[in-house]
Order: C-alpha cells, then structure tokens, then sequence
C-alpha cells in the first residue's frame, strides 16, 4: 500500500504540476545543485520521499499514514471509520509478522484492543478477519480513487464490499449487520 501511495502522488505531480505550488511541496528543502542535477522522475520522488520525513510518516500507522502524503497533492479526504480500523488493525499485525515472529507484543497489545490478543500470545487471524482486511484495502484504493475523481471534476464510482457497504462512493447496498 505505500508503495501504491507513493507512486500516485509521484504520478499526481506529473498530471498536476500546480500542485508543487501547494503549501506543503513549496517548502521543501534541497541543495539546489543537486535538485538540478537530477532527472525529472527523480526530482518527483525525491520530493515526495523529503515530504514523507518532513511528516515523520514511517511514525504513523493505517490511513493516517497516507493521508497526510495525500494531502500534500490535494487528494485527502473524507475516510469511513471502519475502514481506517482495518487498515490500523492490518498494518500492526503486519509489523507483528515481520518484526515479532507473530507474537503479541504490548504495541499490538495497546494499539489494537478490540483484537483481544494478549502479550506474548501468537497472532492468527481466520480467514474472515483475512478477508476483512483484503476488503478494507480494497475499499481504500477506492476511496482514494474517488478522491482523484473529484479533484478532477468527475463523479465518484460507486461500489460495494462485504463488510464495507456504501463506503465507496456512497453506494446504496443495505448496511453490514
């Protein structure tokens, strides 16, 4: 998911240049020496990483993270609560996995209580919390595609997914019970 973050505000920049004017990207810092020695693809991503440190991203967790990168470029925006839950949820269990050896520790602990995991306990997840999760990312890429819609003037694209009813676009399926 970062790397998908990334790359579309990297793309944003080329498709809407004015945003470098924003207030965020205007402020950069950069030896200009160095800016103007690199090519145009690597002065974008060298903005966007600067961006990332300047708003201690790697800090951050779930839409939070993004949202923030998101708006540097105009493309933040309204973020259903249940899906910002399963992103947090996901990506520290995620850091769990690839940091703990899958094994609770007081951060998942305290971050995620609704999880009921307990220090020292192996984190599995079924394949309904698998799918929930796979269903939130979904619903977040979306989401952030019709935040692009709308900057450029278009309608947002309606969609549902279990467990994500009407998040999407504001589609019109019955509420998850």
């Amino acid at each position: 998911m970062e790397y998908l973050i990334e790359d579309l505000v990297e793309a944003w920049v080329v498709f809407k240049p004015e945003v470098l004017a924003g207030p965020v990207l205007s402020r950069v810092k950069v030896p200009l020496a160095d800016f103007l020695g690199m090519s145009e693809a690597h002065r974008i991503t060298f903005l966007v990483s600067e961006v990332q440190r300047d708003f201690k991203l790697d800090l951050k967790s779930g839409a939070t993270k993004f949202e923030k990168l998101l708006g540097a470029v105009g493309l933040d925006g309204p973020v259903d609560q249940h899906v910002r839950d399963a992103l947090y949820e996901m990506q520290n269990i995620r850091n769990v996995w690839a940091h703990r050896g899958g094994v609770a520790d007081r951060r998942l602990v305290e971050a995620c209580p609704s999880l009921a995991f307990s220090e020292g306990e192996k984190v599995n997840i079924g394949t309904s919390e698998y799918g929930r999760y796979g269903h939130a990312l979904v619903a977040y890429v979306g989401i952030v595609f019709n935040h692009c819609q709308k900057v450029c003037g278009l309608d947002p694209v309606a969609y549902d997914l279990p467990g994500f009813y009407g998040v999407v676009g504001g589609a019109a399926s019955p509420a998850p019970m």
